[in-house]
């Protein structure tokens, strides 16, 4: 989850992509939450989000490391 012109979303979306690459099975969707009032209204004040199978994994700072292993687990 997040926004244009958010810069930890920005970031967040750099680390996505690097970790996501080594693992071809997993797909990534993007969500602009000024798109939808609902994800809004629930995710605004924590953005970036990222969610793995619908879990709230992270929010704000991605950690790579913590990431990386998040979806060897998911995946596994």
């Amino acid at each position: 989850m997040g926004k244009p012109g958010c810069h930890l979303c920005d970031d967040a979306d750099v680390i996505i992509d690097a970790i996501a690459s080594e693992f071809p099975s997993v797909q990534v969707v993007r969500h602009n939450i000024l798109d939808d009032a609902r994800l809004f209204d629930e995710w605004h004040n924590d953005i970036p989000v990222v969610l793995i199978d619908g879990v709230q994994h992270s929010s704000w700072r991605i950690d790579s490391n913590k990431f990386r292993t998040a979806l060897e687990a998911a995946i596994a």
